[in-house]
């Protein structure tokens, strides 16, 4: 089964790429290869931006839905009442206030299917959960949206159990599959992208740069070192890092 890998631009830059892997044991990289990673391939073919790789056909995991619904409503309960939402929302509004283009689709990148981790089931919550606080909003602040919000969400780790249950959410979810979530990407998306294996910010400026406005999303929430950060651009570029405890938002001259 083909599928399209990527090099950050990090690892295009390097002279050497990949070192770590160049020079650990054949120990070292069987557990590379556990997960799925062709680790000479992976340092013959640094050097491309992207490139095609071939996989065996594998069965993805399945859930017990009753157990995978059931976790999906204990998810949905900690959400709601939890600090970081709070402060999730404060930063919505204040975009919603300001200047920052409207936001009509959410994209979701590389959140992973419901067995990696619970981290995965949260992350669709949220951006369900943003979904329906944005057009509230947008009404409250006397800017209703002309259609609803829609969520795309991309990952080859999504199995037809996984689709099923993100279709439930309060807001639903469409799996879509590489390159037609970025391809979902305009000035107009909210962008959220938690330690994904593609370069993601750096494909966002490519389409940014590519596209007829010449403008980047709405916003995004991407990984930055061990926070996440929520960045839009109100009246110039405005980031928000959500830390273990704490809230930071700034706006650089």
């Amino acid at each position: 089964m083909p599928q399209l890998l990527y090099n950050s631009h990090h690892v295009l830059a390097d002279h050497e790429p990949h070192k770590i892997l160049r020079h650990c044991s054949e120990e070292i990289r069987n557990i590379v290869r556990g997960f799925g990673d062709d680790v000479e391939e992976m340092i013959e073919r640094a050097n491309l931006p992207v490139y095609v790789h071939f996989t065996e056909d594998e069965e993805l995991e399945d859930y017990d839905m009753d157990i995978m619904i059931q976790q999906l409503g204990i998810g949905m309960a900690l959400w709601d009442g939890c600090f970081e939402h709070k402060v999730l929302l404060g930063s919505l509004r204040k975009m919603v206030t300001s200047n920052a283009a409207q936001v009509t689709n959410i994209v979701c990148i590389g959140h992973g299917g419901f067995g990696r981790e619970l981290a995965s089931i949260m992350q669709h919550i949220v951006a369900s959960s943003i979904a329906k606080e944005l057009a509230s909003l947008y009404v409250e602040c006397g800017k209703p949206l002309a259609t609803p919000i829609t969520i795309t969400a991309q990952d080859p780790a999504y199995s037809a159990s996984v689709e099923w249950l993100l279709s439930r959410l309060p807001t639903p979810i469409q799996i879509v599959v590489d390159p037609e979530g970025f391809l979902e990407i305009n000035e107009s998306s909210f962008v959220m992208s938690c330690y994904p294996v593609v370069p993601v910010k750096q494909m966002i400026a490519d389409l940014a740069t590519d596209s007829t406005a010449g403008k980047g999303p709405a916003c995004r929430i991407v990984s930055i070192g061990r926070n996440v950060s929520c960045s839009t651009l109100p009246n110039g570029p405005t980031r928000s890092y959500f830390g273990p405890t704490r809230f930071i938002a700034y706006t650089p001259l």
